[in-house]
């Protein structure tokens, strides 16, 4: 059975505190990892770090700055960690240039990487696609971060994503419960980026344990 992606957005978590929410979800029910491959997205100087204490496989989060005539492949730490497996990029509050997602993109595949390309549109998604990644994240910006439900919001944005877009997709923004988890997982998508209703929990692991009991 393939198995369904939740991402774990840690936005601006970093150093310690990184490591820490990590080593809490660490205590997530391993029964459910029979159903969903838990990712962690972290800042890039945390990769080697957070790698190194979680169960978990983890992407860097590539910042909105393009790395001139050097290699993305290159600048990336722990590349030979099994745990490191890619990068998001392109997110809403870190967009690249075309340029950029053209050449980041060739490079993490030539090096046998997964890519979360993110948009905040249909459109965008589509023209993302030509990129090939493993992944489009559809982010709905108006929700993120808010305590707005998907599911209650913008139900027709991922039906329209799926009969529309070629690559899988993963829906971020007003991911705030396991009905809008089972919401999306049920109509298609590939899975889910979750950040603020994990990672600003008091109790990671039961937040995340709480979201994956998908009925």
């Amino acid at each position: 059975m393939k198995k369904h992606v939740v991402v774990i957005n840690f936005k601006k978590i970093s150093s310690d505190e990184a490591v820490r929410v990590c080593e809490k979800l660490n205590q997530v029910d391993e029964s459910l990892s029979d159903f969903f491959q838990v990712v962690l997205g972290v800042q890039l100087a945390d990769v080697a770090a957070v790698c190194k204490s979680s169960r978990f496989d983890v992407f860097g989060l590539v910042p909105g700055t393009a790395y001139g005539s050097d290699s993305i492949v290159e600048s990336l730490p722990s590349i030979n960690n099994p745990n490191f497996r890619g990068l998001v990029m392109n997110h809403p509050d870190h967009k690249l240039s075309h340029e950029a997602m053209e050449r980041y993109t060739q490079e993490l595949r030539n090096a046998g990487l997964d890519i979360i390309a993110c948009s905040s549109s249909i459109t965008e998604a589509a023209a993302l696609s030509k990129y090939r990644p493993n992944f489009i994240g559809l982010e709905i910006k108006e929700i993120i971060g808010k305590d707005i439900s998907f599911s209650n919001y913008c139900p027709e944005v991922l039906h329209d994503a799926v009969a529309q877009l070629p690559t899988a997709v993963l829906i971020g923004g007003g991911i705030r419960s396991s009905r809008d988890l089972g919401f999306v997982i049920k109509n298609g998508g590939a899975g889910v980026l979750v950040s603020s209703a994990v990672v600003n929990s008091s109790e990671p692991a039961q937040a995340l344990n709480n979201l994956l009991e998908v009925d």
